[in-house]
């Protein structure tokens, strides 16, 4: 299954697994876990993070220069 396979899988059950009580988030985690073949704690791990922008770095963004090595 593709990653964005996974992600189209995850938002779609996101708000049954926002808004379930524990014997239904078992259940939806149990079959996301079957369905992707990943482990329970990353499939919690991803739900946790759907819907969320990622975060910026604070400060000076980087420069590189050629010949710094």
């Amino acid at each position: 299954m593709s990653p964005n396979a996974v992600l189209e899988l995850l938002e779609a059950l996101s708000p049954e697994y926002r808004h379930g009580r524990k014997p239904e988030k078992g259940q939806i985690l149990d079959q996301v876990c079957k369905i992707t073949g990943y482990h329970l704690k990353s499939v919690i791990r991803l739900f946790r993070g759907v819907g969320k922008e990622p975060k910026k770095r604070p400060g000076r963004p980087r420069v590189y220069h050629e010949g710094s090595y």
